[in-house]
Order: C-alpha cells, then sequence, then structure tokens
C-alpha cells in the first residue's frame, strides 16, 4: 500500500512517515541501532533464522532519509516451523550478530563472545524503547525485533516466529527488497504516457515472467467488494475492539467500496511484471478519474491454484491490532512502530472504488522452486494515508452520508 504526503509513498515515501511502516522511524541522519551509529549501505545484522539483513538504508531524495531496513539474504534458505522446532534450525538466545566493522571504527560497543553486544538504552532509528517493548515488527519476514534487558543493560533482539517461514503466504511490504521493471503489460500505452514513460500500462512485457493463469474473474470481483465492505461496514458500525490500544471507533462517513474496471486494468498490468514491489505513484494514475491511486500488494508461493483472495483481504485488515484507535482523527499524529498502512488504506472513508489483478505463474525463491505463485495487486482510488488527514470521520455510523446511504450495507455510505 502507498502512502501520499504530496508524492509517492511506500516505506520510501518523501516525508516522515517511516514510523508508520514497519517499525521504521525516518531520522536524517545516520542509522543508529542499539546506540551504535551506521552509515548507508552498512549491514548492521544479520538473522539468519529468517534469512535476513537489517541493513542501513537511504531514500535517494532531497531530504536524504536514512533508515534500517531488511534486505533478503541470497545465500541461505528459508527454513519450515517443522525444522526450527525439531532443533535443526538452532533457538539462538541473541541471534542478532553485529559486524565486525562495529569494531572497527571506534564505535562505543560492548562485546562479549558469549552473550553478545549490549547497551544500556535499546535504541533503533532515533528513538529509545524499554524493557520488553517491540522495537519494530516484520511479519513478512516472520520475526520482530524487541527489547529486552540483560545483566550488562539493554539490548535489541530478533523474537523469530516459529508458527511461519519464509515459504509462506508473504505479504508485500517495504521491507522487501525494490527490483528494476522490465515490462510486462501487453494493454495498450496508449495516452497514458502523459502520466509517465514508465507507466505500467506502457512497460514492454517482462521476459522473465511467464504467467499462465492471469485476471480476476467475475465471481472473485463480487468476492472481493464483499470482502472488503464487510470489514469497512465492521468498523464503520463500531464493531472492531483491537488496536494498540482499541477499540476502533465508529465512522460517519465510510464509503461502500464498488469495482472500476481502469483500475483492475492498471493493476492487472503491474501484476503482469511479477513484481517484487510497488510500482509508482504516476505510474498508476487512471484517465478516467482525476484522484491519486493507492495500492495493496500481497504474495502467495506454493503449489495450490486455488485463489487466495479471502486470505489477501483479511491479511491486510489484520494490521488493525496495530493502530492506535487516535490515529483515526489524524494520519501520522503520532509514531507507529509496527505495519498499519494496508489496513488504513482498506478503510480509509474517502476511498469508494478498487480494481484488482491477479497473476500465476513458476517462480524460484530463496532457493526453492514454486508451481504455482500468485500475485495479488489491488488499486484503490482515492488513494488512502494522507497526513493529517482523518482516517475516517468518527461518530454515530453512517451519519454523515451526503449522497445517502448504501442499499447494500447499512453502515456505509453511498
Amino acid at each position: 500500500m502507498e502512502r501520499l504526503s504530496g508524492n509517492s509513498a511506500r516505506l520510501l515515501v518523501v516525508g516522515v512517515f517511516c514510523a508508520l511502516y514497519g517499525g521504521v522511524e525516518c531520522t536524517s541522519g545516520e542509522c543508529e541501532f542499539n546506540g551504535i551509529g551506521y552509515s548507508t549501505g552498512e549491514v548492521v545484522a544479520l538473522l539468519e533464522e529468517t534469512c535476513t539483513s537489517i541493513v542501513c538504508t537511504v531514500k535517494e531524495d532531497d531530504q536524504k532519509i536514512t533508515y534500517i531496513s531488511t534486505k533478503p539474504m541470497s545465500s541461505c534458505h528459508c527454513k519450515t516451523p517443522e525444522q526450527r522446532a525439531s532443533g535443526n534450525l538452532p533457538k539462538l538466545k541473541y541471534p542478532l550478530s553485529l559486524q565486525d566493522s562495529a569494531l572497527t571504527k571506534g564505535r562505543r560497543v560492548k562485546p562479549d563472545a558469549k552473550r553478545g553486544y549490549y547497551n544500556r538504552k535499546c535504541q533503533f532509528n532515533g528513538q529509545t524503547f524499554g524493557k520488553k517493548e517491540t522495537v519494530a515488527s516484520y511479519p513478512d519476514r516472520c520475526f520482530d525485533l524487541v527489547c529486552n534487558k540483560h545483566q550488562e543493560g539493554l539490548s535489541i533482539e530478533a523474537s523469530v516466529n516459529t508458527s511461519c517461514s519464509c515459504e509462506d503466504l508473504i505479504l508485500l511490504t517495504t521491507h522487501m527488497p525494490s527490483t528494476e521493471s522490465t515490462g510486462g503489460s501487453s494493454q495498450d500505452c496508449g495516452t497514458y504516457e502523459d502520466f509517465t514513460p514508465d507507466h505500467s500500462m506502457c512497460l514492454p512485457p517482462n521476459g522473465d515472467c511467464h504467467p499462465f493463469q492471469r485476471g480476476v474473474l467475475d465471481s472473485d470481483k463480487k468476492l472481493i467488494l464483499k470482502l472488503h465492505n464487510e470489514l469497512r461496514e465492521k468498523v464503520a458500525k463500531g464493531l472492531e475492539k483491537l488496536g494498540d490500544p482499541g477499540p476502533q471507533p465508529p465512522a460517519t462517513n465510510m464509503r461502500e467500496l464498488v469495482w472500476n474496471d481502469e483500475l483492475a486494468t492498471v493493476a492487472q498490468a503491474w501484476a503482469e511484471q511479477c513484481p517484487y514491489s510497488h510500482d509508482c505513484y504516476r505510474c498508476r494514475k487512471i484517465k478516467g478519474r482525476s484522484y491519486s491511486v493507492g495500492q495493496n500488494i500481497f504474495w502467495s508461493f506454493g503449489s495450490d491454484s486455488k485463489e487466495q483472495w479471502k486470505l489477501a483481504v483479511e491479511y491486510f485488515y489484520s494490521e488493525v491490532m496495530n493502530l492506535p484507535k487516535v490515529v483515526v482523527d489524524s494520519f501520522g499524529s503520532v509514531p507507529v512502530q509496527k505495519v498499519i498502512t494496508h489496513y488504513t488504506q482498506l478503510v480509509w472513508a474517502s476511498t469508494y472504488e478498487i480494481g484488482c489483478g491477479v497473476i500465476h505463474n513458476e517462480c524460484k525463491y530463496k532457493g526453492v522452486d514454486y508451481k504455482d505463485c500468485k500475485t495479488y495487486v489491488c488499486n484503490y482510488g482515492p488513494a488512502a494515508n494522507v497526513k493529517n488527514r482523518p482516517i475516517y470521520e468518527k461518530g454515530p455510523t453512517a451519519s454523515n452520508c451526503p449522497e445517502g446511504k448504501s442499499s447494500n450495507y447499512k453502515g456505509l455510505c453511498k
């Protein structure tokens, strides 16, 4: 999903919303982890259990935002839950391994070969965390970073989720690496190039992407709308008790989503790129509307050809557990340490149209061959997550519907 602050989003957004995406807090200086400063490109830590390296990254724009992000490792294989539980994968007490560079550049760090590295405070990208606080959450890589207390002080450690593995369904978040597009749409570019020559409708076919099934069936369109609108109505009626803290307040002005074929066509064009990232802000604009377009992406790896739309939408929505209810009044008003922006796009009140695309293809991920890899792309209009804007207006359900209430969902507006 992308959030907007006058520009395109993702965690690499121009603006200061990085705290709202996967526990990353943007700073304008160097990356900071457990009190140690790292420069751009340096490896901060390794998590071989999840085939993940933690690196210091910079967004190359006018603000030069620097932050800590994750990157899949190419030299290891993802482990199954059974392998983790059986002991084939050592359950390390301190699985974070700081690189030797941390000791050779005059940084203050206390090494201990048996216990790991410690500082008196858990510091991460300019923020300080207390004992047992979750520093960052990476559901796409099956682990959290947490602050734990030791004899020497506090230290950020990794808590690996043994109930999932990198082979499981993966929600595409900003922690996945971007890959340069080489094309993939057979659609007519037409005047879409007026938005940008790199518009998703204008990209040549990706020679490495070979879908054997593509497109959303009419029955799936109905399901996608039903899933989205039922969850939107649940929130609008004030029935959602989860949050950090919750419950989520009811909404006066949340609109019913309807299908937009042009949004779906552009989403399909991007799906046929076999993407590992979102397309750009202008790359997904449509001719039939003047609004900005948001996006959620979901991946599924396996051998089952059955569509997973229900799981994808529910995964987007599951981020509600991370949303402080106060953020409803003003998106970005307080830092949030976990991913919320797929959820907020799903329930953004002024969003009223959606269109999705899907491809199935054989793929290889982390050295494992999969018979049926699915890429789900949903484009939304208008886009959500505008800084300082309300997610929705809280108050009596559907009490502020300028065009009347929905005839299909009593808790939503037309």
